[in-house]
């Protein structure tokens, strides 16, 4: 942060100072000769404005050193290519006419410098995002392979709760869940098949499957979001996130993940538990699930 200030302080200083460069021409200068300055002027008032945005903004101010490089090396350029002008223009008095021609082209070159710098600081800027876009794209290509693999192996379990503990170890390991459970919903009583959560939280478990009961199956339902669940402050709960899978028999298989302060679901997280629940469902569709709550 100290650099980025730094930065941002030296572009517009630089202004400044060309600035009083400018104006220290006037007392001697024609009218004429006054505004024909007047765009050098402005362009050296642009460099404060320049460090100053850039002094204030977030998102490029990372950049400020890069675009007091490109500031430095183009005003040098610019300043260097006019020498060589007055020079070869007037080899009796360079020095004393040099003055004007290198202020004017020091300026120029300066604002020029800053222009491509912040075209490729936000270049630098578009490519990092560019590159975390296509980090977060792989990662979520590679969770929904894990995916598949776990969708192969719970459609070869035999009984529900193999289905149920492969669920949390996706709710777990894969999505990210802080703690999860695996109930079960059948005339209005609710069997937890597993759970990685402490027993007091039992009954936000058992009323969250009761309020899937009646939702749309494979389509994940957030508490208190969508629909009012009472979530005790001692739990250190901030959402509940669960989807209802309806089984053959009528009854519905419900996956509750619980998620505190630091945890969040993004769309892929919400796309990664529907699809594992459409997995859950074609795994249910092959088990017999009555009398789950006397094998419980």
């Amino acid at each position: 942060m100290n650099r980025t200030w730094a930065a941002s302080a030296g572009l517009a200083l630089s202004g400044v100072g060309l600035v009083a460069v400018q104006l220290s021409r006037w007392p001697s200068s024609t009218l004429v000769e006054m505004f024909a300055t007047l765009p050098f002027v402005w362009m050296a008032l642009s460099l404060v404005y320049a460090g100053y945005w850039l002094s204030k903004s977030d998102r490029y101010g990372v950049y400020g050193q890069r675009v007091l490089v490109w500031t430095a090396g183009s005003a040098l350029t610019f300043a260097a290519v006019a020498v060589l002008v007055v020079l070869a223009a007037d080899s009796s008095s360079p020095f004393t006419s040099a003055f004007g021609p290198v202020a004017d082209m020091l300026t120029a070159g300066a604002l020029a410098g800053t222009l491509v710098g912040l075209y490729d600081a936000q270049s630098k800027d578009r490519l990092v995002a560019l590159e975390a876009e296509r980090d977060h794209v792989k990662q979520f290509a590679d969770k929904a392979e894990s995916l598949n693999h776990y969708g192969k192996a719970l459609n070869q379990s035999q009984s529900l709760y193999e289905v149920s503990a492969l669920s949390i170890e996706v709710l777990e390991l894969l999505i990210g869940s802080r703690g999860s459970a695996v109930t079960y919903e059948s005339d209005e009583d609710v069997t937890i098949l597993d759970s990685t959560l402490a027993s007091d939280a039992a009954d936000v478990i058992e009323a969250a499957a009761h309020s899937l009961a009646t939702r749309e199956s494979l389509v994940a339902v957030r508490f208190p979001h969508d629909a009012d669940l009472q979530i005790p402050d001692d739990l250190g709960i901030q959402e509940v996130i669960a989807v209802p899978i309806a089984s053959a028999n009528g009854g519905t298989l419900s996956l509750v993940a619980f998620l505190d302060g630091d945890d969040s679901y993004d769309r892929e997280d919400l796309d990664l538990l529907e699809s594992l629940s459409a997995h859950v469902g074609t795994a249910l569709s092959r088990i017999d699930t009555s009398g789950i709550r006397t094998d419980a």
